[in-house]
């Protein structure tokens, strides 16, 4: 397998390919987002270039960096931030669990419906090196 992802300036990269596919995390030092799940879908990061700490509800830490994964079910809540000096790229991997279900869809910690694009989520508008790659 080969993947590639276009290499950011600035901004949050969340770059869908396919459903129940693949696509790519951009990420540059101190980005991150906030605890939550995916309800219906099972997932898995794998670090391509930079430095990740993934936590859990209860302040469990795992470091991850490049070539190394994290596997995440439809069970597990998360959040995760860039901890490296250079951006963090990773590749994500998702199946859905269910044949008809959002396999997108987030909830936050209270079970309620949380958009990854908020602001508690730490958006910030997406910039693009116009012919870089990250493979």
């Amino acid at each position: 397998m080969r993947a590639t992802a276009q290499a950011r300036q600035d901004g949050y990269a969340d770059g869908r390919y396919a459903k129940n596919d693949c696509h790519s995390e951009n990420l540059v030092t101190g980005d991150e987002n906030a605890l939550h799940r995916h309800p219906n879908e099972d997932h898995v990061f794998v670090v391509l270039q930079g430095e990740a700490e993934f936590y859990g509800p209860k302040n469990e830490t795992r470091r991850v960096g490049k070539g190394e994964g994290m596997m995440m079910s439809s069970t597990a809540y998360y959040w995760f931030r860039a901890v490296s000096d250079e951006p963090l790229v990773m590749l994500r991997i998702g199946a859905a669990t269910l044949p008809d279900a959002d396999d997108l869809e987030r909830i936050d910690e209270l079970g309620n419906p949380d958009d990854g694009y908020a602001e508690r989520n730490k958006e910030v508008p997406l910039i693009l090196y116009e012919n870089k790659f990250y493979e």
